[in-house]
């Protein structure tokens, strides 16, 4: 405490532990944007209309496990635990549109 209160005094930026873990945290745009296919941006697309994995199968003519791989391969790409998550981060880093 001490330390910190003569680094403020003498003009150094002092901030305590819980801060500085924040800080050093990278944000969502600091984010490497992933590498997608052709066929995974098709699904994306989808999914963020809402589109269910049976529903993407029949438009785009393949299985639906086929879909589910892709999804899955877009939440490991994205770094994300869901759908939900997948669309957020793909509108921030401007992959989908609004």
């Amino acid at each position: 405490l001490v330390v910190c209160i003569r680094g403020a005094l003498s003009g150094d930026i002092v901030f305590c532990n819980e801060t500085k873990q924040i800080i050093s945290r990278p944000s969502q745009n600091d984010l490497p944007v992933p590498r997608l296919t052709k066929r995974e941006k098709q699904i994306l697309q989808l999914v963020a209309q809402g589109k269910t994995s049976n529903t993407i199968a029949e438009e785009l003519f393949l299985s639906p496990l086929t879909v589910d791989t892709h999804r899955k391969n877009l939440l490991q790409k994205f770094q994300v635990k869901n759908s939900t998550e997948l669309i957020n981060r793909a509108l921030q880093q401007r992959m989908i549109e609004e």
